[in-house]
């Protein structure tokens, strides 16, 4: 049901006395957003008008940089735009972790099985790796989302990512043979919704940057794109996943840097198209040369970007791949870390120097039969594994080490009444080696038990 006056109008979703949700949008200048996007859009207008009438601020003392790459602080990485080796016909992307999402499929501790029949229940494991159930009965883990860097500023303030896999599942519109943009699309509202508020948290979202998008028309057809919206994640367009300067091909039927790979998760999520060796299709916010028929990037082939009707037309209501794009400042090194390079297909090239995260100690608890429960705050993005160091002196000489996954662990074999030092560092296999991070600060605990 839509009901507007030409400025402003409301948006219903469902079936009979069912809403799957409701929104408020407003109409401004041929542009559609939400009002949640659109009271931030206001705030950055009276910034915007305050820094203009300010006597230090003039148009003459603005500058323009085109910047390349950016320092990330206290993660001591350089983040570029794309590599491309024109001769070698070969990219390189950066990559970083940002914001979490359900992905790979996880076993819950014996102690903590789901119940039979739970479909989108969330659970908290006894180690505190948080998870969801899926209809096919099994389990999938709430961890990093990887994201590829397509173009970076200077100072980090605004870096354009792309998710480096299929991320979920949805329809581009849920009611077949209707004419569609991006503008009023179901998988726009489930984007700004409904991901949004799973993957990222409140400190996150202040980061991805408000984007005025626009849509082309199709370069073929010219089937219209729809009005510009203002939105905060979003599908990437036929002209950003042919555009150079982002690492794609500019060929529409070969290019296997737009071809990726699909999680666990997305796999269940309902489409009909089942992974062909691990790629999937999905969606672009662009209109294909049909009425009502969005384009796609196809999994088979090398990456092919499709927009017949006779061929993505009855798909328009089908469940098929999201690989969302942003805007986001990245300045603060604390909200995310680096994920190393990879090349088309998702082949993982190391770092230079790659590093990972200090793992903090959340606890030490006391457990019968003189042992030590150790828990982690939170999970090092990238992780394999971890491993726990502890000894009696400060100085940890003559340590010794266990190995663990999972968000803690439980040492043996202590002795009574002892004061035991403990840290933890990360690690990750890369090309059949352990890399290690750093050991995180230590803390203590007197075996008591």
């Amino acid at each position: 049901m839509i009901a507007t006056d030409g400025k402003l109008f409301v948006c219903a979703r469902g079936t009979g006395l069912k809403l799957n949700r409701i929104h408020l949008y407003a109409e401004e200048g041929g542009r559609t957003m939400d009002l949640k996007q659109w009271s931030r859009k206001v705030v950055v207008w009276l910034l915007v008008m305050a820094l203009c009438l300010s006597p230090v601020f003039t148009p003459g003392n603005m500058a323009i940089a085109q910047a390349e790459e950016t320092d990330s602080g206290e993660n001591k990485v350089i983040l570029k735009n794309p590599a491309i080796d024109k001769s070698a016909g070969m990219v390189v992307w950066d990559c970083v972790y940002f914001g979490n999402y359900w992905q790979s499929e996880y076993t819950p501790k014996a102690e903590n099985q789901p119940e039979h029949g739970e479909e989108d229940v969330v659970h908290t494991d006894t180690d505190g790796t948080k998870y969801i159930v899926r209809k096919d009965a099994k389990c999938y883990k709430y961890e990093p989302v990887k994201w590829r860097v397509l173009s970076v500023n200077e100072d980090g303030t605004d870096v354009f990512l792309i998710a480096d896999q299929v991320l979920d599942v949805a329809q581009y519109y849920s009611e077949y043979g209707v004419e569609i943009t991006w503008a009023n699309s179901d998988i726009r509202y489930w984007l700004g919704e409904d991901f949004f508020y799973t993957a990222f948290t409140g400190d996150e979202q202040d980061k991805i940057l408000v984007s005025e998008v626009k849509t082309p028309d199709n370069p073929w057809s010219g089937e219209p794109g729809g009005n510009d919206t203002i939105d905060d994640i979003y599908l990437p367009s036929i002209d950003e996943m042919l555009n150079l300067s982002y690492g794609f091909s500019s060929d529409v039927t070969e290019g296997d840097t737009r071809r990726i790979t699909v999680t666990d998760y997305a796999k269940v999520g309902g489409t009909p198209e089942k992974p062909a060796d691990g790629f999937m299709s999905y969606w672009l916010r662009s209109p294909g040369t049909g009425k009502g028929c969005p384009a796609q990037v196809g999994h088979w082939g090398e990456g092919e970007i499709l927009t017949e009707p006779s061929v993505v037309l009855e798909k328009s209501v089908s469940y098929l791949g999201v690989r969302p794009v942003m805007h986001v400042d990245l300045s603060d090194a604390s909200l995310w870390s680096y994920a190393g390079k990879v090349t088309p297909k998702g082949v993982f090239v190391p770092a230079e120097e790659p590093e990972l995260d200090s793992p903090i100690i959340k606890k030490l608890e006391n457990k019968k039969g003189k042992k030590v429960t150790v828990t982690l705050s939170k999970e090092v993005p990238g992780a394999g594994g971890y491993q726990v160091a502890y000894a009696v002196k400060s100085s940890m000489e003559g340590q010794k080490t266990k190995s663990f996954k999972g968000m803690s662990v439980t040492v043996k074999g202590l002795k009574k009444k002892k004061t035991y030092y403990f840290r933890v560092r990360a690690y990750r296999k890369e090309n059949g080696k352990t890399v290690y991070g750093k050991w995180g600060k230590k803390k203590s605990i007197k075996v008591k038990i």
